[in-house]
């Protein structure tokens, strides 16, 4: 395995708005050093979002540490419609 997707939906009808509080942290374990963080109170107008690609966590190869990305793009695929969500997250691998 060289990547994970760390993806946010909503269902059906709701939207990210819907969420009553989400946030991923990502740390060392090693340190305990903050590696990056995302909540998603902080992202802008989010009453008419489906879903949020939150980060990346991937490696080169299979040797090479894990390297963590923020990302944060919105689309409109839904745990109930996972076509965008597909498509989202081919273009990040």
């Amino acid at each position: 395995m060289t990547t994970l997707v760390f993806e946010l939906s909503a269902y059906c009808q709701s939207t990210l708005l819907d969420v009553a509080s989400a946030s991923v942290n990502f740390q060392d374990a090693d340190t305990g050093d903050m590696l990056c963080s995302y909540d998603l109170e902080s992202h802008n107008n989010i009453s008419h979002l489906k879903s949020i690609v939150m980060y990346k966590l991937y490696r080169v190869s299979p040797n090479d540490g894990w390297h963590v990305l923020a990302i944060g793009d919105s689309h409109q695929g839904s745990a109930d419609s996972y076509g965008p969500i597909y498509d989202a997250v081919k273009k990040l691998l």
